[in-house]
């Protein structure tokens, strides 16, 4: 599957970590970790695969029969 998820949506109520992926030009610093395939960023930040489909696929996470995603 190939899609493109605006990330914005994902990352713009994220603090902490992810607060420096607002900034475009250190946002461009992201490479798949080859080890383990999420996407990452120099200073720890991940994200995680399934989020990642969630979004670009429009199907919803569940958890414990509760959707907690999309």
């Amino acid at each position: 599957m190939t899609a493109t998820v605006d990330l914005d949506h994902v990352i713009r109520f994220f603090d902490g970590v992810f607060a420096a992926l607002k900034d475009l030009e250190y946002f461009r610093l992201v490479r798949v970790d080859p080890e383990i395939g999420p996407i990452v960023w120099p200073n720890g930040a991940d994200l995680c695969p399934d989020v990642l489909y969630s979004y670009a696929s429009g199907k919803p996470i569940i958890v414990n029969g509760e959707r907690v995603l999309n």
